[in-house]
């Protein structure tokens, strides 16, 4: 079957980029375009519902390596099957996220019709996936179609490797069940929606909130995410003498009740691309806060005029970005209204048109209908 668009990924586990794809890949097919998504991943393992009519194409390949040569071996063998998985799916157009997999396919792609365009969804100048992956980013990004970041600061980063007429900007889609939602209702709550990993910083987010505990007793904090830090996290809860006044809500499905009712948005990372669940929080009227580890969340919050910053890792800053919102309801609301502003061009209408125009889609005759 030809397709017009294929989306190349590992798996459709619960991540952001994961996120991207299924929010773009059930865009496409409900306007009638012909998606195929590659992964190496079954579908037993989704965790988002992607539309019956997109076709799905797994080649495997998934698991670790037990040495040197055996991840050559294992490597030359997934560029292999996604070869074919990319054949097979008859596209003129392939984007393939997460650097490794990016690799893997745009490698896999020489020779063949179908254009191999990199998404890039995080800024590689922070987001290391070892030296031999990182090697090989500047050896094989400059031989993909075209290469694509989700911030403008991403793009400046990987200016040192790829030449700038390859680079393009493609902005991850608003999902649209995020929708802008009244201060009526909205409690007490500072929210925090991101895996639960050390680079996520959710760490000294803990460390901030409980500088705060004792002058504003009224507050909670809610982290929403799940991760191999958990049980850390809530030993560190524990700890500080705040676990009665933490929620961990875990893995999530549906946000938007958790976003109306918080107050503020904050998103520590050490590093970012352009996260979903701040989009997400900022287009349903939460203030938000970010850390300025990253160019992705300080474009969105237009470098303090729809949310505040503080330095990466700098606790005593964190927690008086917080309580300046939590003392000042009219700076809040101020924010909360520029913040669904900022981000009303990721709306996913707006997002499609760039997305097909990078791609191409339009000038093949699909585009948005």
């Amino acid at each position: 079957m030809v397709h017009d668009v294929a989306l190349i990924v590992s798996d459709m586990h619960n991540g952001g980029t994961q996120r991207v794809y299924a929010i773009l890949a059930n865009a496409w097919a409900t306007k009638g375009k012909k998606v195929c998504l590659i992964t190496q991943a079954d579908p037993e393992t989704d965790f988002h519902a992607l539309d019956s009519r997109i076709t799905r194409i797994v080649c495997g390949g998934l698991g670790n390596s037990a040495g040197f040569l055996s991840a050559i071996g294992n490597n030359m063998a997934r560029i292999l099957r996604l070869r074919s998985a990319i054949r097979q799916a008859e596209a003129p157009v392939a984007v393939a996220a997460i650097a490794p997999m990016a690799i893997l396919s745009v490698i896999a792609g020489w020779g063949l019709a179908t254009r191999i365009i990199v998404a890039e969804r995080n800024d590689p100048a922070r987001q290391s996936y070892g030296p031999v992956w990182d090697r090989l980013r500047r050896l094989v990004y400059p031989r993909a179609f075209l290469v694509t970041a989700n911030s403008k600061g991403a793009l400046v980063s990987l200016q040192t490797m790829v030449p700038n007429r390859k680079l393009r900007y493609l902005p991850n889609p608003l999902n649209p069940v995020a929708l802008p939602q009244s201060g009526e209702g909205r409690q007490k709550t500072i929210l925090n929606v991101a895996r639960l990993y050390r680079h996520k910083a959710q760490r000294e987010l803990l460390e901030a909130f409980a500088m705060l505990v004792k002058d504003h007793t009224d507050w909670r904090l809610a982290i929403a995410g799940g991760g191999p830090e958990k049980d850390n996290l809530a030993q560190l809860a524990f700890d500080l003498n705040i676990s009665e006044r933490v929620d961990f809500l875990g893995v999530v499905e549906d946000l938007a009740p958790v976003y109306a009712q918080a107050s503020i948005f904050v998103l520590p990372s050490r590093y970012e691309g352009t996260p979903n669940a701040l989009l997400e929080a900022m287009s349903s009227g939460l203030a938000p806060i970010v850390s300025d580890g990253s160019p992705g969340p300080l474009e969105i919050i237009a470098e303090g005029e729809a949310g505040l910053s503080f330095p990466v890792d700098d606790v005593k800053a964190l927690a008086d970005a917080m309580r300046r919102l939590i003392n000042d309801e009219k700076e809040r609301a101020r924010l909360a209204l520029a913040a669904q502003e900022s981000v009303r061009p990721f709306a996913l209408e707006n997002s499609l048109e760039v997305w097909n125009d990078v791609l191409g889609l339009e000038a093949a005759g699909i585009g948005v209908a």
